[in-house]
């Protein structure tokens, strides 16, 4: 060959790699990657083309042994890679969707941005590259299949992890890889897994969620040594398996929070479990199984409908102690969420050296009114110093110790019953707290006899007054059990309902349900002595009587209350009480002073029209159209308190209404004085 032929073949040999350098291939027509025809100039790629699919493509030839230059997938197009890999070692431009169905160890090249949709779709186990997806999601066909993290991977937009039964689900195994970015949708309808035990496996702060009707999305650590939860809002179901979790961030828990093995230590962050959510494990709550308080967080619980949840705590310290908590509410509301947190040491307020329990439980309830009912609280036997059957449940208000209940060593159980839920709780043993009294006197203007200082008692004649306190129902919910079996005196007048405070807005220290006499001496249920107070320690607390349809009043300032309390009368003036004009004079507006009455729906306030008025409560009481109907009974709206309850008339429930807001301007209201 001559020299001037030789030169040529060289030219068209570079020209040749010059066009498989930069040749740019557009994929133009639906259809299969093998018809040339489907390409712009009938030109398929080849190794170092730039790829363009810019109309709905099917890959159906082994395009793995070719290497592109760059990839773009045009806007809402769709590229079916099937089986077959995809190798490229430029950038991608994807602004549509990529199906993959290769099972091979790399369906993509690793570390690129994905742009837009990538499906990983085969029937069987696949792996996910490394690498930055916009939208990645997960399918699983007719039954459930694994995909494998290859890699770190990092999701910017949405994450789809389908599952539409157990038996058809992907599974989706991060291995010891990391799922990073800050994606604002996670549909985990299949499985979530991660092994890996850096303090951020999963993104933070993120909600996790099924995004099929009915279909609970599980995610699920199972590092078999300890490993890291992040916070965040999961909505379905949580599995933890194998060893020590902390959390790193408040977790909102909605579905059911699966101990297998594992303890959740909560430190500093806090577990909120929803009104639907639960803690469970197959093989009971124990020091492998619990939720671990070794900071100041919280395990908290939304009650709902609920009224019992058992909290199952424990703490780390030292030695695995599994020590859990019972709240049982007796008024729970529907915005009830109590937290519980467990501190395996000796109470810092806790002043005994000779028998205690060296563990304590911290309470956080906010609700809607004041919570009560019962508490239990379960320590170890390594928790007890000294004589395990002197220790009595002690509750710590921040200010002062309320002993309630002795310890069950047989169950060791410190309980409490009938309380206000709220402070710290622990056990320890106290000379036994001396019986404070309170000895008070009061009278009540609907049965008031004149200014005589006496009452009718015709409750009690005609046999209505019940053998229960009444004042377990709204508005004021006290849970207590006083009860005879008969009235014990002619001389009772009704139940009244005694409350101490510290100060004089604050929660009461303690509560009592007792009677009133005919002449305004408050009596424990023996219908005789004073009402002792157990359990309270002495000093100075306002004194505040409540009464079913007259309005509460409370001590101007504190009295000292202890085991031999004097006599404190409201009836003597108008000072004695608490705040503007507390009470009624019965002799033309002086002594002796009485509760006012004709609170017919006990809200606190006397209101003659408008919404809630008291009259419309009586009306309704008599059921009748026919306004000179009565109802007799023990009623609220029996102003007068003779047992009879009537709209009009002489001596109806309704007058003493209008006499005491003033008369004359029937909009005017009055209202108690107590805070």
């Amino acid at each position: 060959m001559n020299t001037r032929n030789l030169l040529f073949l060289a030219f068209l040999l570079a020209a040749a790699a010059m066009r498989v350098e930069s040749a740019v291939c557009t994929f133009q027509t639906a259809g299969y990657w093998s018809v040339a025809a489907n390409w712009a100039n009938a030109t398929k790629p080849g190794n170092g083309d730039t790829v363009v699919i810019a109309a709905n493509c099917t890959v159906d030839e082994n395009i793995s042994i070719l290497t592109f230059g760059a990839f773009i997938v045009n806007s809402n197009i769709n590229l079916y890679l099937g089986q077959y890999a995809l190798v490229f070692t430029g950038t991608v431009t994807n602004n549509g969707l990529i199906h993959t169905e290769c099972t091979s160890p790399t369906p993509l090249p690793a570390n690129k941005t994905w742009g837009n949709y990538v499906f990983f779709e085969a029937t069987g186990a696949q792996t996910v590259p490394p690498g930055t997806y916009e939208r990645l999601k997960l399918s699983a066909t007719g039954s459930s299949r694994t995909v494998s993290a290859g890699g770190d991977i990092t999701v910017t937009y949405e994450l789809y992890v389908e599952g539409f039964t157990n038996a058809n689900q992907a599974v989706f195994d991060l291995g010891t890889y990391r799922l990073l970015g800050s994606p604002t949708y996670c549909y985990v309808s299949g499985m979530l897994r991660t092994a890996n035990t850096s303090q951020n496996p999963l993104p933070s702060g993120l909600r996790w969620y099924s995004n099929i009707p009915m279909r609970q999305g599980t995610m699920e650590f199972y590092a078999t040594t300890p490993q890291y939860v992040p916070g965040g809002t999961y909505d379905d179901d949580v599995i933890l398996t194998g060893s020590t979790k902390t959390l790193t961030g408040v977790m909102y828990s909605n579905g059911v929070l699966t101990l297998r093995n594992a303890v959740l230590a909560i430190v500093d962050s806090s577990v909120i479990v929803g009104t639907s959510g639960t803690i469970s494990t197959a093989a009971g709550f124990s020091a492998s199984n619990m939720i671990a308080t070794t900071g100041i967080g919280f395990l908290y619980k939304r009650y709902g409908t609920s009224s019992t949840y058992t909290f199952p705590l424990g703490d780390l310290t030292g030695t695995a102690e599994y020590s859990p908590a019972t709240l049982q509410f007796t008024n729970a509301s529907a915005t009830l969420m109590a937290g519980v947190r467990v501190v395996n040491a000796k109470h810092p307020q806790n002043t005994s050296s000779t028998s205690y329990i060296n563990r304590y439980w911290v309470l956080d309830v906010t609700s809607t009114g004041l919570p009560s009912g019962n508490a239990s609280f379960t320590y170890v036997d390594a928790d007890v110093v000294g004589m395990e059957d002197s220790i009595y449940t002690q509750q710590y208000s921040g200010t002062l110790w309320l002993q309630r209940n002795r310890t069950n060593p047989t169950t060791n159980e410190l309980t409490a019953t009938a309380i206000p839920i709220a402070g710290h709780f622990t056990g320890f043993w106290n000379a036994p707290p001396p019986v404070c009294i309170v000895d008070a006197r009061v009278l009540l203007q609907g049965p008031a006899l004149g200014s005589m200082g006496t009452m009718s008692t015709a409750l009690n004649t005609a046999r209505l007054i019940p053998l229960s306190q009444p004042y377990n129902t709204a508005p004021w919910n006290y849970p207590g059990t006083e009860s005879v079996t008969a009235i014990p005196s002619p001389n009772v007048v009704d139940w009244v309902l005694l409350e101490l405070r510290s100060t004089p807005s604050g929660s009461p220290v303690a509560r009592k349900a007792g009677f009133i006499l005919y002449d305004g001496r408050i009596t424990d249920v023996n219908g005789t002595s004073p009402v002792p107070f157990a359990g309270v320690a002495p000093g100075g607390y306002y004194i505040v009587v409540r009464h079913r349809n007259h309005l509460a009043v409370m001590s101007a300032d504190t009295v000292s209350i202890s085991t031999a309390t004097p006599l404190y009368d409201f009836t003597t003036a108008a000072s004695q009480a608490y705040g503007t004009e507390p009470m009624v004079g019965l002799a033309n507006g002086q002594a002796p002073f009485a509760l006012w009455a004709g609170d017919a729906n006990a809200d606190g306030q006397l209101k003659y029209t408008g919404t809630s008025n008291d009259p419309s409560f009586i009306l309704l009481r008599i059921g009748s159209s026919d306004i000179t109907a009565t109802v007799t009974g023990y009623h609220k709206e029996d102003t007068g308190m003779d047992g009879v309850v009537q709209y009009s008339g002489p001596g109806n429930d309704r007058a003493v209404i209008l006499r005491n807001i003033g008369g004359v301007n029937i909009g005017n209201t009055r209202s108690t004085q107590v805070p």
